[in-house]
């Protein structure tokens, strides 16, 4: 639990990579508004355009991830940027 406290105080602002996964197919979004809503139980609000990638498996209940950009990790967002 200590490791998601730590991923959860870099959330307040930064830019991260939502991905999800639906019948084999990786899906991903980057995504600039992402707020903790509480730790018990652990629940996450973020902005998800409809349409955009991951919006149909986040929408039926599916699996996704949020992935915290570092500050110099930042050589791949080319790929999100604009959808791919």
């Amino acid at each position: 639990m200590e490791e998601v406290a730590r991923a959860l105080g870099r959330i307040p602002s930064g830019l991260f990579v939502v991905t999800t996964a639906k019948e084999g197919k990786k899906e991903g979004y980057l995504a600039s508004w992402i707020q903790q809503a509480s730790f018990d139980p652990l629940l996450i609000f973020l902005a998800l355009q409809e349409g955009r990638p991951c919006y149909g498996p986040i929408m039926a209940g599916g699996l996704f991830a949020v992935n915290v950009v570092g500050v110099h990790e930042t050589g791949y967002l080319k790929y999100f940027w604009k959808g791919y």
